[in-house]
């Protein structure tokens, strides 16, 4: 459920949701991935968002689906750069939760597919993509 309450960090125009503890904003722009990487960390404690479960991931597609038509891909946080499959976020932890499309979770290594992406022709899956194709992107302010 949406809670209007927002975290006192949380700008006004960003969506907070109390149950998954994320406030987030959906771009309305496209960009590349360090581009829009960028962008969300210009704000103090911005970035691309992190999903880190199910709950987190079912409220961000609801969002998705609420404002995205014709559905497009999204970035979000994560990277594989360093180590191909394992894929790590802004916070430097590994991100353990990831809902794969079934392109991406085949067996075939995807080394020059570095990011993740959701995939909305896959009910926003996960998607590793290679960065450089403009998409819209979600940014997230983490309570500090």
């Amino acid at each position: 459920m949406l809670d209007r309450d927002k975290k006192s960090n949380c700008p006004d125009d960003y969506t907070y949701n109390r149950k998954t503890n994320l406030c987030v904003k959906i771009s309305a722009d496209i960009l590349n991935f360090n581009a829009a990487k960028s962008k969300c960390e210009s704000l103090e404690n911005g970035g691309l968002v992190t999903i880190r479960n199910q709950n987190q991931h079912d409220f961000i597609v609801q969002e998705l689906t609420k404002m995205s038509n014709p559905p497009e891909p999204f970035y979000i946080d994560g990277t594989d750069e360093a180590e191909e499959g394992k894929f790590i976020g802004k916070d430097g932890k590994e991100i353990t939760y990831l809902y794969w499309d079934s392109i991406s979770q085949m067996d075939i290594p995807h080394e020059a597919l570095n990011f993740l992406s959701l995939n909305p022709t896959e009910d926003y899956k996960y998607e590793d993509v290679d960065g450089t194709s403009a998409y819209r992107y979600i940014c997230e302010v983490v309570s500090k």
